[in-house]
């Protein structure tokens, strides 16, 4: 449950267990051993034509890839000068009545978010082993006795290779959108702190005008009364002391 929030809190991309490299590399192992002692001999012009299909869907899933994660870093580069005027804002105290600690935590957990979320779309966009059919290869296949066939095992070959750079590819945008995505709703949280203090402090400052006012008119009539009892018994006191002192 903790390890779930935690990943749900900063998904991260975990390292490969010896167990499961051990596993990969002996899937691909199998993958390879299946191409070379597969027989390709019947109807190899459909077989290159599938090849080149699932080759050019590797492809495309490499491509498009790369396409997000570039539209990801062009998202970010136009988060930098918001967060520069926030950041100002904040030290300078001109933002609104919002606690500045409270601003300042929200932003600095949204740039943590938009740097991990560029650190992965840069990732995404270097070059890894990505393995195509080259010249010589297409040479090599022509020169045999079922050259379609020839071609197409090949061409199923490199696409294996490369299979594990794509997904790693696929996985990293994924990651750079969790990230963007946590980003963005920090962003959100930061802009409507604000009004809603605003918001906050009116209604407070409307319920304390519109609060009944807790007094007992005959109470305080009553001490009225019994104050101005209490002085006139005062004052007729000092009046009959006087009276005889003058009279002595």
């Amino acid at each position: 449950m903790i390890r779930r929030f935690f990943d749900f809190l900063f998904p991260i991309i975990e390292g490969l267990t010896p167990d499961q490299k051990n596993e990969r590399q002996e899937a691909y192992d199998r993958d390879m051993a299946a191409i070379d002692s597969t027989n390709w001999g019947k109807q190899p012009a459909k077989l290159l034509e599938q090849a080149q299909r699932m080759a050019d869907s590797e492809i495309d899933r490499r491509k498009t890839a790369e396409t997000k994660a570039s539209i990801y870093l062009a998202v970010l580069a136009t988060l930098v000068p918001l967060i520069v005027t926030i950041q100002t804002g904040i030290w300078e105290n001109k933002i609104g009545p919002a606690p500045a600690v409270l601003r300042f935590s929200l932003l600095s957990i949204a740039i943590i978010y938009s740097a991990a979320a560029g650190w992965y779309a840069f990732s995404v966009l270097r070059v890894s082993g990505f393995h195509t059919i080259g010249i010589g290869e297409l040479a090599t296949s022509w020169s045999k006795s079922e050259p379609p066939g020839e071609l197409a095992k090949r061409t199923l070959q490199r696409m294996r290779k490369s299979q594990d750079a794509v997904n790693n590819k696929v996985t990293r945008i994924k990651m750079t959108h969790e990230h963007l995505l946590r980003a963005f709703g920090f962003f959100i949280a930061l802009m409507l702190i604000d009004p809603a203090t605003y918001t906050i402090y009116a209604i407070q400052g409307q319920a304390v005008a519109t609060a009944p006012k807790t007094q007992n008119p005959r109470c305080d009539s009553k001490h009225k009364i019994i104050f101005n009892f209490e002085t006139d018994s005062r004052n007729k006191r000092s009046k009959n002391s006087v009276g005889r002192s003058k009279k002595e």
